[in-house]
């Protein structure tokens, strides 16, 4: 009878792990992304070795060439996406270039996307906030937000 009291309780919370990332499928439009500046100290620092910037070698340091700050996008300049489930996998895609695989990151616990940008590519963590039902872009290393997104209805 334990075993079987044991297995019910695993199926139900396996089932709403599922079920909870199972809500980020939907139409989601951008209410607010973190944009980083290249202070005038960074831009004097990549001018230095520009090549190994370019090619990621080297990086800056946020903390002394870097400002943050909070904005809410234009409609025109929102981004839009579409999450869909296709098998086991969720896809990100804005209907034009940006397709993108949201997977499970099993040592962090978290599911992530990569994002390729200009030169590099940034990694975010996926997280539904089920409070607001919005969806959240987390910065990889500081696990600070870097995008919300409400649902579109």
């Amino acid at each position: 009878m334990k075993k079987y009291l044991f297995l019910v309780f695993i199926l139900f919370t396996s089932g709403k792990v599922t079920a909870q990332i199972d809500k980020i499928v939907g139409n989601w439009s951008e209410t607010m992304c973190v944009r980083t500046d290249t202070l005038d100290s960074g831009r004097a620092e990549i001018n230095k070795d520009y090549q190994a910037y370019l090619k990621g070698t080297k990086r800056l340091d946020p903390e002394l060439h870097t400002q943050s700050y909070s904005i809410t996008p234009e409609e025109d300049a929102k981004l839009k996406l579409i999450i869909i489930k296709e098998g086991d996998f969720f896809w990100a895609t804005d209907g034009k270039a940006l397709k993108e695989k949201i997977i499970y990151e099993a040592d962090f616990k978290e599911y992530m996307i990569t994002i390729k940008k200009h030169f590099t590519s940034y990694s975010y963590i996926v997280q539904y906030d089920a409070e607001s039902d919005n969806l959240l872009f987390l910065n990889y290393q500081s696990k600070d937000i870097s995008s919300a997104f409400e649902r579109k209805k």
